[in-house]
Formats: structure tokens, sequence, C-alpha cells
């Protein structure tokens, strides 16, 4: 009988540690996938949403979102007919397997109505509100198609279940979403589950307002109502916004705290290999954990619910802790730094100090990542009874025609693409409205394209001569 000795169990041991942290890695990464899917997602139907398109327009426009974004296997969109007892059918967007599955059937999803669905057990569970689901497309177009062809469409495009949603207004079915999965329902995780049905919500608000503006006696009340829907759709997409990033933080934290442990040497030495791996989940884990903290301010302001820690601060000294902190990144890039304060002025403002220096961090660390070579100049001043920061850099400069726009929600220069930098267009967007709650104003003058650009912050101080 072989005997383990007391090294061989430690190490053992450690394996099975590094084992069961690489699986709950792997777990909470898939569900923070879907749930970023989700949040990006969201945003796009809520930009499509707010476009004046007809109905079908509309869809085709949602659908292949939808469908491209979860890589589903056919997402489409019925109007129902109360009259006719029917569902029309209005959009599908198909992968491609399923797309060729069909053609080589000769079957057209467009063109096959769906009729007296009153009286069709699945049918009737979404007229009242539900649900419904198959794994099977004979139980759904069994009358239309033979179930021979159905079946040879369903096996070459891997779909194993069928979801049908009801697009309810006022408690009405106005339409009918389905969604055809390469696994079973049950087979989800429950934040896809989740997932699929917030959006289902959007997705009706959409809709009955494409159908209010393609009426062509809008009346004022109507619009009035589509207004309202739309302010309920932007409420919709707010609350998910903000349950969606609270999710989203609780895994990322985890995460990145498993990753940090690991280059520490928590669960002993990794190859270097597997230590590159994981030094990119913890750089991504904590630029991922800023952008959900984006998402939560903006769902905040957005919805009245900020609160501000308002007191007095030096605002030169801040700087200074702030540029200490992005020294070592402008060192690497072999940027140049230049500061400039009057030493003679106190710079005291009032106001929440973490919130100050979140939109200044942010203004900097741009003007970094923008900038390749030369260098970057922060100054301080005074203007009147206003402090005025200054941050220039020598980077890609902002095309004139973009900088009336910057400062908008999901915004960004058309030049950013030339770099490696990624973002939301949600910094500008967040750092404006903190600083206007400041009384403040924030904005950018730059030449042009290639000639650096230089951001100002200007904000209500008392400031005195020092004793």
């Amino acid at each position: 009988m072989a005997v383990i000795g007391k090294e061989g169990e430690n190490s053992l041991n450690h394996e099975q540690e590094l084992k069961t942290v690489t699986e709950s890695l792997y777990k909470q990464n898939l569900e923070l996938a879907v749930k970023n899917k989700t949040l990006s997602l969201l945003r796009q139907l809520y930009q499509i949403s707010i476009l004046t398109l007809e109905p079908k327009i509309l869809a085709e426009k949602l659908g292949d979102t939808i469908r491209e974004t979860f890589e589903y296997e056919l997402v489409g969109f019925f109007s129902f007919d109360k009259e006719e007892d029917t569902f029309i059918p209005m959009y599908f967007s198909q992968s491609d397997r399923c797309a060729k599955a069909s053609s080589r059937a000769e079957v057209s999803f467009i063109s096959l109505r769906l009729n007296q669905v009153s009286r069709h057990n699945l049918f009737a569970q979404v007229l009242k509100g539900s649900m419904a689901y198959t794994e099977s497309f004979q139980d759904v177009w069994g009358e239309a198609i033979s179930g021979k062809d159905w079946t040879v469409i369903q096996n070459e495009s891997r779909v194993k279940g069928v979801l049908f949603f009801p697009l309810l207004i006022d408690e009405k079915v106005i339409g009918v979403l389905t969604i055809a999965l390469n696994r079973r329902y049950k087979e989800l995780i429950q934040f896809e589950k989740d997932s699929i049905q917030s959006f289902v919500n959007v997705l009706a608000v959409a809709l009955d307002r494409a159908y209010l503006y393609q009426k062509l006696g809008v009346t004022n009340k109507e619009l009035a109502e589509a207004n309202d829907r739309l302010k309920e759709l932007d409420r919709l997409k707010s609350e998910f916004l903000s349950f969606a990033s609270h999710q989203i933080r609780a895994p990322l934290t985890a995460i990145g705290g498993y990753a940090s442990m690991l280059l520490q040497g928590d669960f002993g030495e990794m190859p270097e290999q597997i230590r590159n791996s994981v030094k990119t989940i913890d750089i991504s884990s904590k630029e991922l954990i800023k952008v959900v903290n984006d998402f939560l301010d903006i769902s905040r302001i957005e919805q009245g619910r900020m609160k501000y820690e308002m007191t007095d601060f030096d605002f030169r000294k801040a700087i200074e802790e702030i540029i200490d902190e992005f020294r070592p990144n402008m060192g690497k890039k072999g940027l140049s730094l230049e500061f400039e304060a009057a030493e003679k002025l106190s710079y005291m403002i009032s106001g929440d100090a973490g919130k100050i220096k979140q939109v200044v961090g942010n203004i900097i660390d741009n003007a970094i990542k923008y900038t390749e070579h030369g260098g970057i100049k922060i100054s301080l001043e005074r203007t009147g009874s206003n402090i005025r920061l200054a941050v220039s850099d020598t980077g890609i400069g902002i095309a004139l025609e973009d900088i009336p726009k910057l400062f908008s929600k999901f915004s960004r220069s058309r030049d950013a693409h030339r770099t490696d930098v990624t973002g939301t267009g949600l910094g500008l967007y967040l750092a404006k409205q903190l600083i206007e709650a400041h009384k403040g104003r924030i904005w950018v003058e730059s030449e042009g394209r290639g000639h650096g650009s230089t951001f100002f912050i200007e904000l209500p101080a008392n400031v005195y001569p020092v004793r």
C-alpha cells in the first residue's frame, strides 16, 4: 500500500484548492458574460426604440439585435389580430444554419400565419399573459408543413426549445415574441431567464409606440400616452440597469478577489502562462467594476437618488493626490507631466470630494490614454469667484464636429477607434452631471484632429491668500 507523506498530502490539497477556485471563476465568468450582454442589449434596444420607425422595421432591428447578442437560432415577432384570432408574422431573424435548413425545406417563416390561436393549447397560454414553451416546431407550425420537414429543420438548426412571450400593454396582447434556443429552457441559468423577461417588457413598450406613430390620425391624447410610455420605457431601462449592475458587481468583486489571491501566491506558485492569464482577469475585473460603477451612478442621477457628502476640502491637494496615482502609468508611456498652481492661494472648495476626484481622475486618465507622445499639463487658477482646472494633452485631438456631442450619453469621438482604448461613452456624460450638480461647468477645447485637447472644469469656491 502506497503511503502519502505530509508533503504529498499538502500538494493534493493545493491542487484541489486550485481546481475549486478555477471552477468558481469559470462559473462566475459565465454569469458575468450573460449580465454584460444583457446590459449591452438593453442599451441597444433603448436606442432603437426611441427612433420613429414603422412596426415591421422596428421588429427587424429589434429581432436582429436580440438574436445576434445572445446567439439564438431564431427570433421572431407576430402581431395579433384579435378579430381574426390570428398571429401574423412581422419578422424573423435566423441563424445561418436555421436559414439554410428552412431554405432547403422551402419553408418561409414569414409566410406562415398561426390561425385560431385562442383554441390552440400553446397559444392560449400566451393570450392569457403567460409564457409558453415547447420543444417541437411541429407543435407550433404543424398544420402548415408536414411533420417530417419540421423535424429536419429543427435538427439541422439544432433547436432544442421554443419560447413564446406575450407583448402586453395594459394587460392586452399587442404582439408575440418567439425565441428558438439551442438548449432546453431548463438548462438556462436563472439570470438568462430573468434577462429574457426583462427585455420583453421593453419590446412591448417600443412596439406599442411604433403602432401609435403608424396611425395617420394620431391625436394629442395618443401622443401624450406615447410619451408617457416612452418615459415608462426609460424608467424600466434605468431600473434594470441598476438591478443588473448590482448583480454584476458581486461576482466581479469575487473574481477580482480570487485573482488577487492567486497572484499573491495564496494558493501556491503558478506556471507563468497561467499567471499572465490571471493578471488579465485581475485587470479586466477592475475595468469592469469601473464601468459598473458608472452605470450605477448614472442610474442614481437619472432617478434622483444620487447622494452627495458635502465638505470643505483643498482642491489643489486633491489634484496632487490624483496625479501621484497616475505617475506610474505616465512613466510607462514616457509622457511628461507639468502641474501649475499659484503657491500663495488657497484652493478650498465645498463639495463631495470623492465625486470631484472621480471626475478629475477620469479626465486625467483619458488624457493619458489618448496621448502617445509628448505630455500633459495641468493648471489651477482663480477666475473671479471660481476655480478653474485645465488638463491639456498632446494627444489625438478631437474633431470639431464631435465636440458638441462629446458630453452626451454613450457618445465617443469618432477618432477614438484609432487607439486601443475601449470605452462606454459614459465617463464624460457622468462627469458633466456631477460637475453641474456642484453648480460648476465642464467643457473641452481642441483645434481638431492631431492637435491635442484641453478639458476645463470650473467650480465656485472661496479663494483667498494664505497667511
